[in-house]
């Protein structure tokens, strides 16, 4: 079969296809059909109740009409059908927007009456009405779907439409275009989330000056100078950042020595320990992944107790208990008292003084000295000593002098206060063996390194150093305006 046959068979096919679809009222008109003679039913019941003229001339005007509606026309006078009886008639024309090719339609006309409906000539029953509609209707579907199958198997028509086809559709860069500008539309329509950002005073000392840090960048550059990334597991990282900030917010420090006016600094024998940008810089970047993803994933979360940022201390190691704050700083507070770690083996330290080096360390070298020359034989060593209930020198007698267990540390340069002290007579020499690095108050991070491989999260490593305390956010009202 030729093009031009195809063409002219499919025009035919959708001629009669057409023709069958105006005849056919559409399933939108059959309730309104069903509505209006309901309708119609109880008008006519209420007029032949109160006016039994009209119902006789009613009865009469329906006996007349089915005597002369024949198989093969309408009734030619309009007296024929009373007003009355009349509940709709309508005439379906053809579309205006067709295609050029011009095509004849056939008026089809429907009149509804009360015991059925005029179609073409010929008086049905609604409901019988209603059957060869979608009889009609049926039909006309299983046509189209008939056609759209030949459609498909015939190779011609499908290469037309697949042509056709890809001629309507637009590129494909264009149409990825479209989607993305779509896409960047319904973005910027979105209300954009406001950030809080928060910044904090720090006293650079190798630069020598105060500078104003994010919050957020300073606790990244702490936390890499503080633990490593490497061998902890991430969960203690990530404690280790919320004791970073909160320690960093807990109190105002802008009047502490060699801090300036700034909130706090970057020494480590003051503050905490802090890497400069060229030596963080220097790190492996999968390490300082590590220090930014958990910075990133505790932003702006503090530790509070009773509403307040709690005081956050923190140390290498405790070695065996860590330390109560009344016992280090003098203060107490009810989330900073002794709580077991564990013992690292590999934190301890050996070291070795003479008295006299001790009473110079101790009360000044010339004083000391002075001191040493006085000193009876029986009175060098040491006696008197207590310890903490974290097992470390509350304090001690050495040399004849009482001296607190902080203040020995401090003298001596020693890594902790938890000492074991040995006196060697003959030499007037002091061994002292020192476990554990640090004051030992608050987060041991050796301790929350431990935990963290045993799986514990980072908010239950928090929990057990400082118990009591409750994660907190920051928010604009809550942050201290130092």
């Amino acid at each position: 079969m030729s093009k031009k046959e195809i063409k002219k068979a499919r025009a035919k096919k959708l001629n009669k296809q057409k023709r069958r679809r105006l005849a056919a009222p559409s399933k939108e008109r059959r309730p309104v059909l069903r509505t209006a003679a309901a309708l119609l039913l109880a008008v006519f019941a209420l007029l032949a109740t109160t006016v039994p003229v009209l119902s006789a001339a009613y009865e009469k005007a329906t006996v007349h009409t089915e005597e002369t509606i024949t198989a093969d026309k309408l009734p030619q006078t309009p007296s024929a059908i009373p007003p009355e009886t009349v509940s709709e008639e309508r005439e379906v024309a053809a579309p205006a927007d067709e295609p050029s090719e011009q095509l004849e339609y056939e008026t089809h006309t429907v009149s509804l009456f009360d015991d059925g409906v005029i179609e073409n000539g010929l008086l049905l029953p609604i409901s019988e009405h209603i059957v060869q509609t979608e009889e009609i209707q049926n039909e006309t579907e299983e046509e189209i779907a008939d056609e759209e199958t030949q459609t498909e198997d015939d190779p011609v028509l499908k290469k037309q439409k697949e042509a056709v086809a890809d001629k309507e559709a637009p590129p494909p860069e264009e149409a990825e275009e479209k989607s993305a500008d779509k896409e960047n539309k319904e973005e910027e329509k979105q209300p954009a989330e406001k950030k809080e950002v928060y910044y904090i005073s720090v006293y650079d000392t190798s630069k020598k000056k105060k500078v104003k840090m994010e919050l957020e960048d300073y606790v990244l550059h702490v936390l890499a100078g503080e633990i490593c990334a490497d061998k902890s597991g991430f969960e203690a990282l990530k404690a280790q950042a919320v004791a970073i900030r909160s320690y960093a917010l807990s109190k105002d420090r802008t009047g502490c020595d060699g801090h300036h006016g700034a909130q706090t600094c970057t020494s480590s024998y003051h503050c905490m320990a802090f890497k400069s940008d060229k030596d963080y810089k220097k790190l492996p970047s999968a390490t300082k992944k590590l220090y930014e993803r958990a910075v990133n994933e505790t932003k702006g979360q503090v530790l509070t107790y009773n509403g307040k940022i709690a005081h956050t201390f923190f140390h290498d190691c405790s070695y065996g208990y860590t330390e109560s704050c009344a016992d280090v700083f003098g203060t107490h507070l009810p989330y900073l008292v002794p709580v077991y770690c564990g013992y690292e083996t590999d934190k301890i330290d050996t070291v070795s003084f003479s008295c006299l080096e001790i009473l110079e360390k101790l009360l000044g070298s010339r004083p000391g000295a002075r001191y040493y020359a006085r000193l009876a034989d029986e009175d060098k060593g040491f006696a008197n000593l207590v310890e903490t209930e974290g097992g470390r020198i509350g304090s001690v007698d050495i040399c004849g002098v009482t001296v607190k267990g902080t203040a020995l540390r401090s003298a001596l340069g020693l890594r902790s206060t938890k000492i074991d002290i040995a006196y060697d007579a003959p030499r007037e020499t002091f061994v002292l063996t020192v476990y554990g690095f640090g004051h030992g108050v608050g987060l041991s991070q050796d301790g929350a390194i431990d935990q963290a491989h045993d799986g514990k999260s980072y908010g239950e490593i928090l929990s057990y150093f400082y118990p009591g305390t409750v994660l907190s956010l920051l928010d604009a009202k809550s942050y201290p305006k130092y």
